[in-house]
């Protein structure tokens, strides 16, 4: 199957859409490849643990293809910003409002009311932009599994549209010689505080658009640089481009070469692959390849069917965990239901909606079908569970005892919300594991008192805590200024030296 058009550029059909031009058939089988390393990583089939680097790809590719449609805007002078956001609505939001509004009608039956509310959370960001934000704070030792959010998979597209929301501004405001050098300052900048950041907050690293854009930018450096048209360029670009495919279909097999970091070298790795692959001219693809590239033409529909079909399936899975065969045979299921539903997307909203929804009739059907979701999830969180049920938001909140407080980050002083009364006769003294035994204990101890003296992940042993320097200071098992190059135990944290005088403890940090 040929190349329809010359042209470097196209409308792409994936998660990351961009403008009204000829399609390209090799970028549509990159995100062919993309979106398929994505499923096989949800379905947890052997050889794709790195097949979370799809999302990388598409990021790439979408960095390319949206500043290169912002570029020629500019270049001709008719570029407009209501123009620009009135196209990425049209194309991102209705195939987008079809699923959240499903997953809505599915949640009430699917998930329990802890689940519910933190799904709640989900929506609303996912109609605000932010769902990538949302998904950072719902991130935590006492928070849901990511496997049961249904909505986790639109943090990659909130953080797009951010990019798309401030990239126009940088394109339009910056004098045509130095747009290339602001991409280029930009994309250094994140990469940069990536490698700072990742330390110290993976989750947030990972989730939030300064640690990511990097990724987008390489596509905009490729856009603005103008290489593509270079010979000589092209020249090198040929010889690289099947060592380029071969990363693409190798690494997200196996990652683990470039180390357990993401973002990190894997994601660096397939990022350049696939910018070798944009920049090459344009060329025929064999007839085989002709399913590929129809699966790159609904690859958007398929990213956003998908994992909501396992994330319930992984909510009402009511068999053992450790029978994993069946529920991958589910899992399997789940992404062979999630091709024909994804056509059907494709071709029912996707496609007939960038014509339908124009002008002042689009912008109010979009505009209420976004309040008509806000407030079905509104209504989901304000339901009350039946009486008699089993409130599962009570029975996930985090027990700290005596009060959060003391879950205490300096050495133990003794504070008045941790005791049930002065000179208390019973001390409960450990990590977490000690906090959820103080509720009961204070029952036995109520006639001469209880003292609280914990700290999570610091067991009670006189001036040793354990380290785990790999979660970067300030984080639990980590101690300042540690540089252990493994796990150990380290002396002097917050430890507690316990003494008894009389009816009172003292405790100092040794």
């Amino acid at each position: 199957m040929t190349s329809p058009s010359p042209t470097p550029f196209h409308r792409p059909h994936g998660p990351h859409a961009v403008g009204e031009v000829p399609l390209r058939d090799d970028i549509q089988a990159l995100r062919a490849i993309a979106v398929l390393w994505v499923l096989l990583y949800h379905a947890q089939i052997p050889g794709a643990s790195g097949g979370y680097l799809g999302v990388d790809i598409f990021f790439v590719i979408s960095g390319y293809l949206i500043t290169g449609l912002i570029q020629r805007a500019l270049q001709r002078g008719d570029f407009s910003f209501r123009a620009f956001y009135g196209r990425r609505a049209r194309r991102l939001l209705p195939a987008a409002y079809v699923v959240l509004g499903a997953t809505l009608l599915a949640a009430p039956w699917a998930l329990n009311r802890s689940e519910q509310i933190d799904f709640v959370g989900q929506l609303l960001g996912a109609l605000g932009f932010a769902n990538n934000v949302v998904l950072w704070r719902q991130t935590g030792y006492f928070q849901g599994a990511s496997d049961l959010k249904p909505l986790l998979h639109f943090w990659s597209l909130a953080l797009e549209e951010q990019y798309y929301l401030l990239l126009p501004a940088l394109l339009f405001f910056s004098p045509a010689r130095l747009r290339a050098g602001a991409a280029l300052l930009v994309t250094a900048a994140s990469l940069g505080l990536l490698i700072w950041w990742q330390p110290v907050d993976a989750s947030g690293a990972f989730y939030l658009l300064p640690t990511r854009a990097w990724e987008l930018g390489l596509g905009s450096i490729g856009a603005l640089m103008g290489l593509a048209g270079a010979r000589s360029v092209q020249r090198v670009l040929r010889w690289l481009t099947w060592p380029a495919w071969v990363l693409l279909l190798v690494v997200p097999a196996a990652p683990q070469w470039f180390g357990t970091a993401h973002p990190g070298p894997a994601a660096l790795v397939v990022g350049l692959g696939t910018l070798v692959l944009l920049l090459r001219e344009p060329v025929g693809l064999p007839r085989a390849a002709a399913p590929l590239i129809r699966v790159g033409d609904w690859s958007y529909a398929l990213y956003l069917v998908h994992w909501p079909l396992i994330a319930i399936l992984h909510n009402a899975w009511v068999g053992l965990k450790a029978d994993s065969h069946a529920l991958m045979a589910w899992r399997i299921g789940a992404v062979l239901m999630a091709f024909p539903l994804a056509w059907a997307l494709h071709r029912a909203v996707e496609r007939p909606a960038k014509a339908l929804l124009t002008g002042r009739r689009g912008a109010l059907i979009l505009g209420t079908s976004t309040l008509a979701l806000a407030a079905g999830g509104i209504a989901l969180a304000l339901h009350k569970p039946a009486p008699g049920s089993i409130d599962f938001v009570e029975l996930r909140k985090a027990n700290y005892g005596l009060s959060a407080n003391c879950d205490a980050e300096e050495p133990f002083d003794g504070r008045e919300d941790c005791r049930t009364r002065p000179g208390a006769r019973w001390m409960v003294w450990g990590d977490s594991y000690a906090m959820h035994l103080v509720p009961g204990l204070v029952r036995v101890a109520s006639d001469q008192g209880l003292v609280q003296a914990t700290k999570s992940s610091c067991g009670p042993f006189p001036g040793l805590t354990p380290v785990r320097p790999s979660l970067g200071r300030g984080n639990s098992f980590a101690s300042p200024g540690s540089s252990n190059a493994r796990p150990s135990m380290h002396p002097c944290c917050a430890g507690w030296n316990g003494t008894r005088r009389s009816t009172r403890w003292s405790c100092r940090a040794c």
